[in-house]
């Protein structure tokens, strides 16, 4: 009885592949041109998600005390952006650090050193007064 059955789907499948076979064979743009259009149509949704990575939305409740602790915070806090320390942040963001070392094994502490530095620091704060919006101010 079960050769009957095996038998039986062994020809339903040979039938219907050998009719998908013969169409594809005789209109093959048809399956080309179709599904490159609906791929670029379910494509263009993609396009348009909004990603969200900030891992404090994703894994924090959106009522926890830690949130309502650091808008206090914030509020009689205001981060001085002219006088930047990144400890003061009470918000993880985008900033970059500037590791100096002195050549040669020197000591860092000659005078001349000290101006580079100085100089070096006026220009990545004048390149962030640059990319800061025009509603922060940079003085």
């Amino acid at each position: 009885m079960k050769c009957k059955q095996n038998k039986f789907v062994d020809a339903a499948f040979k039938r219907w592949f050998y009719k998908l076979g013969f169409a594809i064979g005789s209109r093959p743009g048809y399956f080309i041109v179709v599904p490159l259009l609906l791929t670029a149509l379910c494509a263009s949704g993609f396009q348009q998600m909004d990603y969200n990575y900030d891992p404090e939305y994703l894994f924090s409740p959106s009522d926890g005390e830690a949130k309502t602790e650091r808008s206090v915070l914030e509020h009689y806090f205001k981060v001085n952006y002219s006088e930047f320390k990144a400890s003061r942040l009470s918000r993880p963001g985008k900033f970059g650090r500037v590791v100096v070392a002195a050549k040669n094994r020197q000591t860092m502490l000659s005078r001349k050193l000290w101006d580079q530095i100085l100089l070096l620091d006026q220009v990545s704060l004048n390149v962030v007064c640059l990319l800061l919006p025009a509603s922060l101010s940079c003085t």
